[in-house]
């Protein structure tokens, strides 16, 4: 988990040749367990054929070509997911405190309850 998480960095994109020093080092250091660089392609290819949204391809009018995902796929695999949902918020919350969370917000506070998301 921790080798594939290094490996999808956003801006920190790692090569083959550096991952598979990484999985050196942790089998010399006697870690127990790890995969090879093989397994652990076939394992991110698995886990984003199954849990993976499909990206549209754009290309924008200057030619350049970029890929975006649906957030509506996004949204719903975070609530149907029992450790993300409980944490995601769909209504302003009013404190007499300091703001600590977005939801707080008076932004928030402008719409009414039917502009926002129902919970069903």
């Amino acid at each position: 988990m921790l080798l594939d998480i290094m490996d999808n960095f956003p801006r920190c994109r790692f090569t083959t040749a550096q991952i598979s020093l990484i999985i050196q080092f942790a089998k010399n250091l006697g870690v127990p367990n790890v995969p090879s660089i093989k397994s652990l392609r076939n394992i991110q290819q698995s886990l984003q054929s199954n849990c993976g949204g499909v990206p549209t391809r754009i290309e924008s009018m200057q030619g350049n070509i970029f890929y975006m995902n649906d957030i509506r796929d996004t949204i719903a695999r975070d609530l149907a997911n029992p450790l993300v949902a409980p944490h995601m918020h769909f209504y302003p919350e009013e404190t007499d405190g300091p703001i600590s969370e977005v939801f707080q917000a008076e932004r928030w506070t402008e719409y009414t309850p039917e502009q926002l998301t129902p919970i069903l």
